[in-house]
């Protein structure tokens, strides 16, 4: 006979987090990362020329690195919704440092990918519009990393769309490009 240990499980962990309006986001956070993937990450980042940042944990994903502070994952596109609606955001045609970039799937309308902006690089000519650079983290397995916005790698399965997204005031300046 089973006792009752055997037959239960350790649904995922998730801690208490809510909007500046107190709505409720479902996360989770995810476990140990096997070395393999750490090794993998690393590879990614040098193949890609990205800059490595921190190595590959499994407590948080990327919406987690933005809106909970490295403490849990957030996967649900509902949620980022939520979130951005809740907290103020809004979308913008001019980012700045600390804005975000949110990366969607065209066809079901369903959120990838978000990173924070840290800087801006030139573009390719001088008249060309500033590029920005990113910290991403990737999934609950994968670490972090600088890269510039466009070079995502997401799969050619998905039709990728690039929103940008503020929480400053609108009458606020670009310093980047004013």
């Amino acid at each position: 006979m089973f006792g009752l240990a055997e037959l239960s499980f350790s649904p995922p962990q998730g801690i208490t987090l809510v909007t500046s309006k107190g709505n409720t986001i479902a996360n989770h956070q995810g476990g140990e990362v096997a070395a393999g993937k750490i090794q993998a990450f690393k590879d990614m980042c040098r193949q890609n020329q990205w800059n490595f940042r921190r190595h590959a944990g499994g407590l948080y994903n990327c919406a987690g690195l933005i809106w909970a502070s490295r403490r849990t994952g957030i996967s649900q596109t509902e949620d980022w919704r939520r979130i951005l609606a809740d907290d103020g955001y809004r979308p913008t045609s001019r980012p700045q440092i600390d804005d975000l970039v949110l990366y969607r799937d065209v066809d079901d309308n369903t959120y990838l990918h978000v990173a924070r902006i840290v800087s801006f690089k030139p573009g390719l000519t001088p008249e060309s519009e500033l590029v920005p650079v990113v910290l991403s983290k990737w999934g609950h397995d994968l670490g972090e990393c600088f890269h510039l916005a466009r070079e995502h790698r997401m799969p050619g399965t998905y039709n990728v769309a690039e929103e940008f997204w503020t929480e400053r005031p609108k009458n606020e300046r670009n310093p980047a490009t004013t």
